[in-house]
């Protein structure tokens, strides 16, 4: 018993003086956590040193890989981290613990990794804004993100916490309107150019950004006008600093251009990078209720995970014309009514024909169109076919006139232009041109409908009555003329 009591006396003993020195041997296992994760970006960790023991800011690393010696040996690196300890690889850190210095040692650290392709300890893609790596041996190790070039070193003196240096950046794509300023919808005519702008906004560690455009077959771009401009200045499409790729995308990448961004030195975080080009509404777009879409994103980092997609609707509008006379109080189809279409400075908008009426389909009607930007040719004037319906499709929102040339003979021709406004929504308006009040408004889908009258025969007085006038008249006439002369003799 007093064996017992001796030993029992002895061994707290010990762990009062283990208390007392707060010395840690490093045993069992530890967890890394990173917090602010960036979601479906993939996280490697690489443990370098193993972790032998600690006391408060004291800690003893061991090299237990053989991955690493080369690494720590370098004479680059022994101004940084040195080996105190040849045989039992026991090395400190010497040089300071500002965050420039140990950030240039993790992104070598990085480099050496990706160089020797040195597998990773352990690997995990982050579902949501927290990534943990549980169950790992106590030792010094590095993080690595695909999201930027940044990377972490940290501990595991049981569980560790980091945040993720880098950030995901951001895409912001706009149409500049007929107003002037950029937005993400506008109108515009067939044929007619308009310039868009995309917006990047640069992330922590930016690397590999790839931004990627893609329209719908309604719009045509021309990448010859790709320009790009940072800190207000445009950049030339060099290869330094980006690079345009508009060929052998098919397959590969869908999209219609992508840019290749290759100087990173240069940007810094919260920085905006402007992308400008222009692009026009072809022949086959879409008309008002289905819109033209075009649509920007960025992939980034080493595993080309992509921002949201920005995207812009590019719409155009139409009008409806049904040219009628009044027939015993039935609106009445006028054939032969030519006209010529202007817009609001006065400019004839030549035309050019995408369908022709069709009698026996329902709601088939002669169609025009302007003309698309490498077409030629056209017409200033239209016409209106047997059922007087035209459709005047592919228009910006605005106002146009209308002007009747020539009416059929025996009908009175217009003699004042008609106005009409389209607006964004689709309605139109239209009145006597220079009419102060409101006009008449239909629907996108219904007609202006315009008359022309025509007067009767003005009266006569023909038949047998005018003839015996005529003789009356002619005999009255020439006994005047004798009796004139009678008179004259007997003077």
């Amino acid at each position: 018993m007093k064996i017992i009591k001796r030993l029992t006396t002895i061994l707290f003993t010990i762990m009062m003086v283990l208390a007392t020195t707060n010395m840690v041997f490093a045993a069992g296992t530890g967890s890394i956590t990173i917090d602010n994760a960036i979601k479906d970006q993939t996280y490697k960790i690489y443990k370098i040193m193993e972790l032998e023991s600690y006391s408060g800011d004291n800690y003893a690393y061991k090299l237990s890989d053989t991955n690493w010696i080369d690494f720590i040996k370098n004479t680059d690196r022994q101004q940084t981290i040195k080996i105190i300890d040849e045989t039992n690889g026991i090395v400190k850190w010497i040089a300071d613990k500002t965050d420039s210095t140990v950030q240039g040692f993790a992104k070598k650290a990085l480099d050496y990794a990706k160089t020797k392709n040195l597998a990773a300890t352990k690997t995990m893609v982050a579902t949501g804004t927290t990534v943990t790596f549980d169950f790992l041996e106590l030792g010094y190790y590095l993080v690595d993100s695909s999201a930027g070039a940044l990377c972490n070193l940290t501990t595991t003196n049981d569980d560790a916490i980091i945040e993720e240096k880098n950030s995901a950046p951001t895409v912001i794509k706009n149409v500049n309107t007929l107003g002037g300023f950029y937005s993400d919808e506008a109108t515009y005519s067939i044929g007619a150019p308009f310039s868009t702008r995309i917006t990047i906004t640069v992330g922590k560690g930016a690397q590999n950004y790839v931004l990627h455009d893609k329209a719908d077959p309604g719009l045509t771009i021309d990448t010859s006008s790709i320009s790009v401009s940072y800190k207000n200045i445009t950049q030339p499409n060099n290869n330094t600093f980006y690079k345009v790729v508009t060929t052998g995308l098919e397959g590969t990448d869908p999209c219609n251009f992508h840019i290749e961004f290759l100087d990173y030195s240069r940007l810094t975080e919260g920085d905006t990078i402007n992308v400008y080009y222009t692009m026009h509404l072809n022949k086959d777009a879409n008309l008002y209720y289905h819109d033209n879409h075009n649509k920007a994103w960025l992939t980034y980092g080493d595993e080309d995970v992509s921002t949201t997609e920005s995207e812009v609707n590019v719409q155009t509008l139409q009008f409806q014309l049904f040219k009628y006379t009044d027939v015993a109080g039935v609106e009445t189809p006028l054939a032969g009514v030519k006209f010529k279409l202007t817009d609001k400075n006065g400019d004839v908008i030549k035309l050019i024909k995408s369908q022709d009426e069709d009698t026996t389909v329902a709601g088939k009607y002669l169609t025009y169109r302007p003309l698309d930007k490498n077409e030629t040719g056209g017409v200033g004037e239209f016409v209106t076919p047997s059922l007087g319906k035209i459709t005047i499709k592919g228009l910006a929102a605005g106002k146009y006139y209308l002007t009747e040339i020539e009416a059929p003979k025996g009908y009175n021709k217009l003699n004042k232009d008609i106005e009409i406004e389209i607006n964004s929504g689709g309605a139109i308006e239209y009145k006597e041109r220079d009419y102060m009040g409101p006009g008449s408004v239909v629907s996108f889908d219904e007609f202006i409908k315009i008359e022309n009258k025509t007067g009767t025969v003005l009266p006569s007085t023909g038949g047998v009555g005018t003839t015996m006038m005529y003789v009356v008249g002619a005999v009255l006439l020439i006994g005047s003329g004798v009796v004139l002369i009678t008179k004259k003799n007997v003077k």
